[in-house]
């Protein structure tokens, strides 16, 4: 990850003195995007810019002395994505079959927090997929079929295995786990698996490009490392 400082009189020449700081992330965020550069965080004068109050600055350009940024090849921070919910993946497989052993060993009550954990990673695991679902397909867009099949696959699962935990069908939840969730899980864990080679083929991914915006050949950007 880099960072990089924009100067108050660059500031100025490029986005003039009335536009708001708020326009002006936003600015900055598409011109990098554009670069295949994802931006972590912004800072003013030093200090640091929450992401989720970005819009709501109010100050202008000529208000501030300076603004800097974080910023990371956006394959990079896909590739770290996808590593960790391929370790995620796993670590919900081996517990998956730890509980399915515990429920045919007719140990129902030792499983109650190996379900509910389940569960709630099932939970967290859908608006995830969605997001990398969409972050991949300028990648490979031919996978974004079979992507939102397993997620509505994966969606209609953890519904199953709601339904029969909350009904106490140990049986209909014993066959749940290992097989359709057994299933969905492997192919999860073979479609991270596939784009992290993918995205690990280009070199470009380990060289990052330095951040130069569109038109902005005239503007002081600094990069430092302390």
């Amino acid at each position: 990850m880099k960072k990089y400082r924009i100067g108050a009189k660059a500031l100025l020449e490029h986005y003039g003195q009335d536009l708001l700081l708020r326009d002006v992330f936003r600015e900055i965020r598409h011109e990098l995007r554009a670069q295949g550069l994802v931006v972590y965080s912004f800072g003013i004068d030093g200090r640091e810019v929450l992401p989720e109050l970005e819009e709501s600055f109010q100050l202008m350009v000529s208000e501030i002395q300076e603004v800097d940024y974080l910023c990371e090849n956006e394959r990079k921070v896909i590739l770290d994505q996808l590593y960790a919910w391929k370790d995620a993946i796993e670590e919900l497989i081996q517990r998956s079959d730890e509980a399915v052993s515990k429920l045919t060993g007719n140990l129902q009550v030792q499983t109650r927090l190996e379900i509910e954990e389940i569960l709630i990673r099932g939970d967290e695991l859908l608006p995830v997929l969605c997001e990398l679902r969409e972050a991949l397909a300028p990648y490979h867009e031919a996978s974004n079929e079979r992507m939102l099949n397993l997620e509505s696959m994966t969606r209609q699962t953890v519904n199953e295995l709601r339904e029969s935990y909350q009904s106490q069908d140990f049986v209909l939840l014993s066959q749940v786990l290992e097989y359709d969730w057994g299933h969905i899980l492997e192919q999860w864990r073979g479609t991270f698996v596939g784009f992290c080679s993918l995205l690990e083929a280009g070199d470009h991914v380990r060289n990052e490009p330095e951040p130069a915006l569109v038109s902005h050949d005239s503007l002081a950007r600094r990069r430092f490392t302390n």
